[in-house]
């Protein structure tokens, strides 16, 4: 795994003469004994480039210490405690390494294994893949219920949504939809990609005209589908009940264009991997159906039933918001590309 990653493995020389260590660019294995001749190869030096974590990991046997930094640096055993000081993030063993420098590192290694480093640094993408997922999803569709409400107040138009429902629908996706990323596996190329810049915004650019999108997408739908049926003369209620179930059901959809960052979610995987993803869907679902025909749901949040035409229009357009979205994902994919096309061609 680690081979495949931005994750280098060196190994260098340690003659305590202060000499610059001899690097191995890509040694076949991770073990100390690496059939390799040398008498004086002294340990592994792990390169780790995932930045909030660390820059440059070096775990060093036989005394030496390991530490984080985004320079090569090789240390006397005597030296380890200033270089973890130094380090971005400094990792001490907790079995081999003196009291100095466990003391003076940041984090200390438990078992002194080198493939320790490497299940944290793949579980730290997996969570931080989750949070930013999380993120691009609450963002946007919180967006669109207030859009909706900004403009019908800006015009002087009919509420599409009572401040009840808005609560209604704030209160069961939060319940439902909001907490089924925090379980997504990692994703397929999550060891594979370049390194985040340093000063990279948890939501890069990209994502913020994503959310953009997606909040217009959803609040556009939501007043269009409101309007169409208050314009055909169905009662206010009932047209409010419809605009409730396309935001509801519009945050389905976009929810599983969520599951992949960058990837197309138009594949079968968006259907697998996450169970927890189908119970929250389900429970939403049987909630809105309460919203919509239960007695006591007409009479605290002014609901009132609709019918099998309503059910069939709010989940196509719930569908074409899906869809738009992977092309908007498409869209930034191609110009990635280009960009990195262009940088690989100076």
């Amino acid at each position: 795994m680690a081979r495949a990653s931005p994750i280098g493995v060196e190994r260098g020389k340690a003659d305590g003469s202060g000499r610059r260590p001899c690097v191995a660019r890509r040694p076949r294995a991770f073990s100390r004994h690496e059939n390799d001749p040398a008498e004086d190869l002294t340990g592994i030096h792990l390169l780790v480039c995932e930045d909030g974590v660390c820059q440059r990991q070096h775990v060093v046997d036989h005394g030496f210490e390991p530490a984080v930094s985004g320079r090569v640096e090789l240390f006397r055993p005597n030296g380890a405690a200033p270089a973890l000081t130094r380090a971005d993030v400094g990792v001490a063993m907790g079995i081999k390494g003196m009291e100095a420098t466990k003391e003076a590192a940041d984090i200390v290694l438990a078992d002194d294994n080198f493939a320790t480093i490497e299940r944290a640094v793949e579980e730290g993408r997996r969570i931080y893949d989750n949070v930013r997922k999380s993120l691009l999803f609450l963002l946007p569709t919180n967006g669109a219920q207030s859009l909706v409400i900004l403009i019908a107040v800006l015009f002087g138009w009919t509420l599409p949504l009572e401040p009840v429902q808005v609560l209604w629908i704030n209160m069961v996706t939060t319940v439902t939809l909001a907490l089924t990323l925090v379980d997504e596996r990692a994703e397929l190329d999550i060891m594979t990609r370049p390194p985040r810049g340093v000063h990279e915004s948890i939501v890069p650019a990209s994502g913020v005209r994503r959310i953009a999108l997606v909040a217009v997408l959803i609040g556009g739908a939501t007043m269009a589908v409101f309007f169409s049926e208050y314009d055909r003369g169905v009662p206010l209620a009932q047209a409010q009940t419809t605009a409730v179930t396309m935001l509801a059901l519009g945050q389905l959809a976009y929810l599983f264009s969520c599951r992949f960052l960058d990837r197309s979610s138009l594949t079968l995987d968006v259907l697998r991997g996450n169970r927890t993803m189908w119970l929250s869907a389900a429970a939403l679902i049987v909630l809105q159906l309460v919203f919509c025909y239960a007695p006591f749901a007409h009479a605290w949040f002014g609901s009132a039933p609709t019918g099998l035409r309503e059910w069939l229009m709010t989940a196509a357009l719930a569908v074409v918001i899906f869809l738009l979205t992977e092309a908007a994902k498409a869209v930034s994919r191609a110009r990635r590309r280009t960009v990195d096309v262009a940088s690989s061609g100076r």
